[in-house]
Parts: structure tokens; sequence; C-alpha cells
């Protein structure tokens, strides 16, 4: 399977969004629960210790996700800067081989094994693939893109997105087992 594209500004805002959102929930209230837990331990060493510097650190640490909550409570949308990679309108061939990806640019070839990929996210108009970043250093950012509108049709990106999951996993399925057995 072949396919050639071009990115544009929207395929990197979308990429980007993706890319933070990429953490789960749980991960999220993991970290948030541990900040709580270690303000609270923080303050503890404030109060029996009379030590106002645990007191000043336990407070930041209590109030961080305290916050974080109110603003998604409040829907404030934080915008970060979008740095679209120098590859923004270059033509870009895909192939897929049996054993990875080879990606082709002006500027950039490389090959891909598939065991050396972290995971993929889909989102509206894109596939995300995430290299293993120092196996693989991907052009400015940390990951590919592969815009949906690249495939003839969608029995192409059925396709393309079933040998994904045969081979990467996806939104991290396999980044914790490919951890405890590398």
């Amino acid at each position: 399977m072949n396919l050639g594209f071009q990115l544009n500004s929207n395929d990197y805002k979308e990429a980007n969004q993706a890319d933070l959102n990429r953490s789960s929930e749980s991960e999220k209230r993991v970290l948030r629960n541990l900040a709580l837990l270690i303000g609270f331990l923080f303050l503890y060493l404030a109060i029996t210790s009379k030590d106002w510097s645990f007191l000043v650190v336990g407070v930041i640490l209590v109030s961080l996700p305290v916050l974080c909550k109110i603003f998604v409570l409040i829907d404030v949308n934080i915008k970060m800067p979008i740095v679209e990679p120098t590859n923004c309108g270059e033509p870009i061939t895909v192939e897929v081989i049996g054993e990875g990806l080879i990606v082709d640019t002006p500027s950039w070839q490389g090959t891909f094994q598939w065991g050396h990929f972290e995971l993929f996210i889909e989102t509206r108009k894109l596939l995300v693939i995430y290299p293993v970043p120092s196996l693989y250093p991907v052009s400015d950012s940390d990951f590919m893109i592969v815009p949906k509108r690249a495939f003839s049709g969608e029995e192409q990106l059925s396709d393309f997105r079933e040998v994904l999951h045969k081979n990467i996993g996806k939104r991290g399925d396999n980044s914790l087992k490919k951890m405890m057995y590398d």
C-alpha cells in the first residue's frame, strides 16, 4: 500500500491537539491524586515542624489539581503555540512493507519497523503514529501524521487501520507491554 499526501497547517493543529489529549483520564486522575497526596504531606510537615516553606509547597501542590479541575469545569482552553515542521506542504509518501513503514519526503527518508512504534491515535481527520523518539527522530515533531484524505476510500483506510492495530496497538495498548518485555 502506497499513500501520497501533503500536510497543511490544519493537520498539524489537529495532531498537536491529539498529542495534548493523549494521556488517558486514569493517568490524569492518578497524577491529580498524587499531587494532592504529596501536597497534604507537605501541609502536615508544615504543621508538625512549624516550617513555613513546607506550607508554601503544600499549598501550591494542593491548589494545582483544584485549579485544573476549575478550569475544566468553566471550560478554559489554553491555546498552545503550534510550530509547523519544515515539511509542511512537501509531498510525502508512506509505503506499508511487511516489517513496517517507509516514509519519504524531499528532506528525509526513514524506514520504521513495527516493533519500534509506541502507539497510534486516530482523530477525526488523521492517523497520528508515534515512533520511539530515541530510535527515530522524526523531523521536528514527535509523531508522524497520515491524513485520512490520503486514502483512496474507506476500504483502504480500514485496511491501514487494521494493519496499525495488528502491529502497533491503539492509544498505548502495547506501550506498557513493550516496556515490560523490553
